[in-house]
């Protein structure tokens, strides 16, 4: 059975952070260093992401001329962007970030393999892992190359309409705690009272990176930190 009761992914979770040591942990006020982060392009989007500094946080920039809609769909690309940490992973970890979107979608955490150099010399995707927060629940969006193009299915999610709202900060804490004896690792979703938890068995089994990806409209991030 994929999807867990939300009692036994809270428990999965506590058993990870009760002697928690702390890996990484920053606010994305003025004066973070941005120098542990690298920004990654999407294969699926021929465009420069950028992250703004507002006064306690960043937000990916989004074209001032599109509707909120436009930036859901044709526009979307526009709106992308993500990073992540240089510093590789490959333990267990819980990565907890408050972030708040302005209008139905969607910032989230990552997990992904190392990426590549493009064409353009532009660091990109391959295989990685999107726990992405919207207006109507939260969604783990699993993408991965086939015949050379980017493909994404829908590992898991929980859905309940107009679950969360615009312009409300949530705190996203997702727990990935590998398997001993079989392949893969027990991924735990928890924001706002809401959790899930499932066994993605193509979890990475060695090094993975980590980070956070926004687009479809103005997204908002506030903090990150890892915990092990």
């Amino acid at each position: 059975m994929k999807r867990i009761f939300c009692a036994l992914a809270l428990l999965l979770t506590a058993s990870v952070t009760g002697a928690a040591e702390t890996l990484f942990d920053t606010t994305f006020a003025p004066g973070w260093d941005a120098n542990k982060w690298e920004m990654v392009r999407s294969w699926r989007f021929d465009f420069e992401g950028v992250f703004r500094q507002n006064t306690d946080s960043i937000e990916n920039q989004v074209p001032v001329d599109a509707t909120p809609q436009e930036m859901r769909n044709q526009r979307a690309g526009e709106t992308y962007a993500a990073m992540l940490l240089k510093t590789p992973f490959a333990e267990g970890v819980t990565v907890e970030c408050t972030m708040e979107f302005t209008d139905r979608m969607a910032p989230g955490i990552v997990f992904a393999a190392d990426p590549i150099v493009n064409a353009k010399g532009k660091l990109e995707f391959r295989e990685h892992y999107e726990v992405i927060l919207y207006d109507n629940g939260l969604n783990v969006w699993h993408h991965r190359f086939v015949d050379g193009k980017q493909v994404w299915t829908l590992a898991a999610h929980f859905t309940k309409e107009r679950r969360f709202k615009p312009d409300t900060r949530y705190r996203l804490v997702v727990t990935v705690k590998p398997q001993k004896n079989q392949k893969g690792a027990a991924i735990n979703v928890k924001c706002n009272g809401e959790c899930f938890g499932y066994t993605e068995e193509n979890f990475f089994p060695g090094n993975y990176r980590i980070g956070l990806v926004a687009g479809e409209g103005t997204n908002r991030f506030y903090d990150f930190k890892i915990t092990r």
